[in-house]
């Protein structure tokens, strides 16, 4: 049973001019069925990531009314919500620890100084309007900023997941963008828009904002992408020679073959000095065997077979070369505590990947851990 409960915005109108006071906005807020034992919400039931529940869904609704929190409101305590709840207490000047513990609820619901996430030096010129019964627009501009556009306050990104990126990858595989829809927009999504931006000649840049938001809302206008088209000096060509291409692949297949040989070893001797090292403890900035962090780990184990690496996580993922299916050796990449790659390990086959992870120090993982595979992203060869 779904009902509907009231809430209330406080908008400072310090905000839009100088005087300095309260304006009330009543909102209507869906609201989960509530168990026996879990009636009422207060600030003194703590939350943190990896919580589910009713509270959670409450707790993003208010987040999302001071537009702190712009994912989907699931109830699921993740990591986009724990960036929520950071960027609130630093607005507050709470302690910032990503848990809304009893003082950070307590300052959510009852205090009269919540502040919404608004640049103020960029509102001028601009009022804000109530928009009942969505939580997602509750707040818009009569003209854009950088905060505010129009009645879309969200853009979807590598990082992002849920029913609403499904949605946008069932658009964009329909019309031939896109196979293999699960609702995470990882590195393939992203590849996926930029073509439909190309192709619709809106910006290139892999992110669904409100004018690419708009141009798969309106199925009637999407142009069909043929797999078969290939770009030669700026031009469309839309036939393949077939032929050539075969002709090519058996040369490149007979060339190669020696070197796969070779890889083939080198990476067989990567996995052996990545399994001697497996006991190792966690370490942060470790890049010894006294303690790893995940980068500090791969770079030791490469670097052991004369391959250079670069340090940090973000930079093997930037300079790594993309894969299209996992080999032995590969560097796999997951989101963990922050958007983008965060955490990274060795694939050494058959699901498996070995890492150096903050609590269990160098060991084996599966890539079909519910955990894991709901936050991978890709991998990258070097």
């Amino acid at each position: 049973m779904n009902t509907k409960t009231k809430g209330t915005i406080l908008v400072s109108t310090a905000m839009i001019g100088s005087v300095s006071s309260f304006t009330s906005l009543p909102i209507d807020q869906p609201q989960l069925e509530l168990s026996n034992h879990a009636k009422k919400w207060t600030h003194h039931q703590s939350l943190q990531f990896g919580d589910r529940n009713n509270s959670v869904y409450n707790l993003q609704g208010y987040l999302k009314a001071f537009d702190y929190y712009r994912g989907e409101q699931d109830g699921q305590f993740g990591l986009l919500t724990k960036l929520a709840i950071i960027s609130y207490q630093k607005q507050h000047q709470l302690q910032m620890n990503g848990v809304a513990n009893e003082e950070t609820l307590k300052h959510l619901l009852q205090s009269n100084e919540v502040q919404l996430k608004i640049d103020e030096a960029k509102i001028s010129g601009f009022t804000i309007e109530e928009q009942p019964n969505s939580l997602d627009h509750v707040l818009t501009a009569t003209e854009e900023t950088s905060s505010l556009k129009g009645s879309s306050q969200h853009l979807f990104q590598i990082g992002d997941e849920g029913q609403q990126v499904e949605t946008f990858q069932e658009t964009l595989a329909e019309f031939g963008y896109y196979s293999g829809v699960d609702g995470i927009f990882g590195p393939k999504t992203k590849e996926a828009v930029k073509r439909f931006q190309e192709k619709h000649q809106l910006q290139v840049d892999g992110i669904i904002g409100p004018e690419t938001k708009e141009a798969l809302a309106n199925t009637d206008e999407i142009i069909k992408y043929e797999a078969t088209e290939v770009v030669v000096d700026n031009e469309i060509e839309s036939e393949v020679n077939t032929t050539k291409h075969n002709e090519d692949m058996e040369n490149k297949e007979a060339s190669d073959k020696s070197n796969k040989e070779k890889e083939s070893h080198h990476h067989s001797a990567v996995i052996d000095t990545a399994h001697s090292l497996i006991g190792t403890p966690y370490s942060w900035g470790g890049t010894t065997t006294a303690g790893f962090d995940c980068s500090g780990f791969i770079q030791y184990v490469f670097e052991k077979h004369d391959v250079s690496v670069p340090r940090t996580t973000n930079d093997l993922y930037n300079e790594g070369a993309s894969v299209s299916s996992l080999q032995v050796g590969d560097i796999v990449f997951f989101t963990t505590y922050r958007s983008g790659p965060s955490h990274a390990g060795i694939y050494i086959g058959d699901q498996q990947f070995i890492h150096a992870g903050s609590s269990t120090g160098v060991t084996i993982s599966s890539l079909d851990q519910n955990y894991w595979s709901e936050r991978y992203i890709g991998a990258k060869r070097y």
